[in-house]
């Protein structure tokens, strides 16, 4: 477009102009700082704290961490860390949250909350209306022990075998001739 600047006019591209001209720009490096690593034999990972330094840059991705993290604990299997709660501190630059590294996919999936699994695509999300999930939850009040699992997975639940007026007559006649 143009731009008048002291009686003349000069042309001047626009950003979309820049952009397609520019080399792409690398963003700045992050530094990951650990602290108060500790290891959770009962839940079979090693959970920390986890500091981001990105100065210079808005933020960092959360699929990023991960791979310089299996590099520094030389992980086979980096989906197996998990990383939630991260909070950037007033003044940008910097943020923390939370990492946990398991043992095995396997154990991520028994101890890590199901909310997790959907975000880190191990898990689908149940997908049904909220009136439906409430009637589901109604039906499982009304049983217990196992009648409550399978009525909590949909599965329908064996009706007893009614049993004829004729038969009970029969059954307390032959327990009073003993």
């Amino acid at each position: 477009y143009q731009r008048r600047v002291h009686g003349e006019f000069s042309i001047t591209s626009t950003m979309a102009d820049e952009k397609k001209d520019a080399p792409a720009k690398k963003l700045p490096e992050y530094e990951l700082r650990l602290r108060r690593v500790i290891r959770n034999p009962l839940l079979k990972r090693k959970q920390m704290r986890l500091d981001v330094l990105h100065i210079g840059r808005a933020g960092v991705s959360k699929k990023e961490p991960p791979q310089k993290i299996a590099d520094l604990y030389k992980i086979q299997e980096p989906n197996t860390i998990v990383l939630f709660g991260f909070k950037s501190d007033f003044g940008g630059g910097r943020s923390s949250g939370f990492c946990h590294i398991y043992e095995s996919l396997h154990w991520l999936k028994t101890f890590e909350p199901k909310f997790r699994q959907v975000r880190m695509d191990l898990a689908k999300k149940e997908k049904s209306s909220r009136k439906q999930r409430k009637e589901k939850k109604n039906r499982a009040k009304l049983v217990h022990g196992i009648k409550k699992a399978m009525v909590l997975k949909g599965q329908a639940i064996p009706k007893k075998e009614k049993v004829k007026k004729d038969e009970k007559k029969e059954k307390k006649d032959d327990q009073t001739l003993r």
